[in-house]
């Protein structure tokens, strides 16, 4: 698809004479070579950082080149940032964040789903660095919330899992 998800416009083709590639010649695409696009600009640009800027429902967190970005970034450690609308919308959103599942993503392509599931050798250990990336102690939210709305999120984590617990009768 070549439309824009929110206005629907068809996105403008560049104009210039230069052949487009797409995922169907993989080694020519443009696309497809983002994890080293950016461990290229990490490496060559002074204080490069990934910067994930989210929007108030968290659908961010449903789109598979998003969820493969912030992978790469993590695992190739380069500085994240975050911003969210507000704690309250964190919060509404933790249990759909803590249950992430790469393969639920979506693509505007289905070509881009397919090519990034297919260059994860194991989905269980990318879900699990996808968690870490997000909630671990260098995670996206580490760096976003201060020692104080750290502890209160820890809290706030502590009491859903132990009302889970009694809801499921699990002591």
């Amino acid at each position: 698809k070549r439309n824009d998800t929110v206005t629907g416009e068809e996105f403008a083709i560049c104009q210039c004479s230069e052949r487009k590639y797409l995922n169907d010649n993989p080694t020519m695409c443009e696309v497809n070579k983002f994890d080293a696009m950016m461990r290229l600009l990490y490496e060559k640009v002074k204080d490069f950082a990934h910067l994930v800027v989210v929007d108030t429902e968290f659908d961010l967190f449903t789109r598979a080149w998003c969820i493969a970005e912030i992978v790469e970034a993590n695992k190739s450690n380069i500085p994240q940032r975050i911003m969210i609308h507000s704690v309250e919308q964190l919060d509404s959103q933790y249990d759909r964040l803590s249950s992430i599942d790469v393969q639920d993503c979506r693509a505007s392509r289905p070509e881009d789903k397919h090519m990034i599931l297919s260059s994860i050798s194991d989905v269980n250990k990318f879900n699990t660095r996808l968690q870490w990336s997000i909630f671990g102690t260098q995670g996206l939210f580490s760096k976003w919330l201060d020692k104080k709305d750290h502890a209160a999120l820890i809290a706030r984590i502590l009491l859903r899992t132990s009302s889970a617990h009694k809801t499921l009768n699990i002591v």
